[in-house]
């Protein structure tokens, strides 16, 4: 075959253009650090809602199945301590008022029940260990990760309520908070907090 032959053969058959051959080498990349990136921002959402989750709860609730809670209807507010009632202890007092109230008749003197409450304090452990990063070298995406472990502790609080039985002045019922009160939260969100927690645990009593 001639070599005239063979250059008519070359100029019919297709030839990419520049602008496809371009953006071959240059879109594709772009195209797998976009795909890298979204699957790392949903890795990183799904983290958060994990840890969200782990930080919420429902109350704790207890009682004594042998005490007839029917016919209950005056009752009272029982100290158990005789430290100064702080400010939080004062929301809780007003937040137990508000719901029973609705409910019950508060008497002083022969109630059928008293209710207890306080604040139990303890120490509570956060720790995060994620680090993730991407990047582009030579036409490849290149995906890393970096792992460290920070452990931070923080003085939380959980609202205790108890439902005492005034002859014997034993425990009948008792419940603790799901969600817990920090330093760090603003007197709005304290307040928020206790109201919430205090009406979720009563809602739940008398037992049914």
């Amino acid at each position: 075959m001639s070599a005239l032959t063979l250059f008519q053969l070359s100029t019919k058959l297709p030839r990419p253009s520049i602008t496809s051959v371009f953006s071959q080498r240059l879109f594709k990349p772009v195209q797998a650090v976009s795909e890298t990136a979204v699957l790392v921002r949903l890795f990183g959402v799904l983290v958060w809602a994990a840890l969200v989750s782990a930080c919420s709860g429902k109350p704790v609730l207890d009682y004594d199945p042998q005490f007839q809670f029917d016919g209950l209807k005056y009752w009272s507010i029982v100290q158990v301590s005789d430290k100064v009632s702080t400010l939080d202890l004062q929301r809780v007092d007003a937040a137990v008022r508000s719901n029973l109230g609705k409910r019950y008749e508060f008497r002083e003197t022969s109630p059928d029940f008293h209710v207890s409450y306080r604040i139990e304090e303890g120490i509570q452990f956060d720790q995060s260990s994620l680090s993730v990063g991407f990047g582009v070298s030579s036409g490849n995406v290149a995906l890393g990760s970096r792992t460290q472990t920070l452990v931070k502790e923080k003085r939380v609080g959980k609202i205790r309520l108890d439902i005492v039985e005034p002859v014997s002045m034993r425990v009948i019922w008792t419940a603790l908070s799901g969600e817990v009160l920090t330093e760090q939260m603003s007197t709005e969100a304290r307040s928020r907090l206790i109201v919430r927690e205090v009406s979720e645990m009563l809602d739940r009593f008398p037992p049914r």
